[in-house]
């Protein structure tokens, strides 16, 4: 009986931290599925066909943001209005975050000689908190 109960209150507490923070939930884990998809991209340029990290982070990047762009609009943040300039101004803020990782990689890898793939990795929490406060305030913002 016990185990029902506690089932069910972590249930509820589950399902009241979700409703209250659902877009943030949402987007992280849309987020850590694109960062997925931006470091693979990543590390086949940069080490199969050994690309500067710079240009395969821009590549990399590129194909992510289209990706994350396309879940966040239609399951997360519920646009459809707008839809060309909001991809624009996600674009802008994924340019800024991408900017913000080819800065690390620049200094850190190019210059520091750290490897790029741990530089590269280290870098994307940072890109997210960044990133996900601009979109939620900028690119998905609810019009009146």
């Amino acid at each position: 009986l016990m185990q029902i109960i506690n089932t069910i209150s972590l249930r509820k507490i589950f399902g009241d931290i979700f409703a209250k923070q659902r877009t943030i939930i949402l987007y992280f884990g849309i987020g850590v599925s694109a960062a997925v998809i931006d470091y693979a991209i990543f590390l086949v340029l940069f080490n199969i066909f050994h690309l500067l990290s710079v240009f395969a982070t821009a590549l990399s990047v590129g194909s992510a943001t289209v990706y994350a762009f396309a879940l966040n609009a239609k399951y997360n943040f519920k646009v459809r209005d707008r839809f060309l300039l909001r991809f624009i101004s996600y674009s802008t803020v994924s340019f800024v975050g991408m900017l913000f990782s080819m800065g690390f990689l620049y200094a850190l890898n190019v210059r520091a000689g750290f490897d790029g793939n741990i530089v590269k990795l280290f870098s994307l929490p940072m890109i997210f908190v960044l990133q996900y406060s601009l979109n939620k305030a900028i690119s998905f913002k609810k019009l009146a």
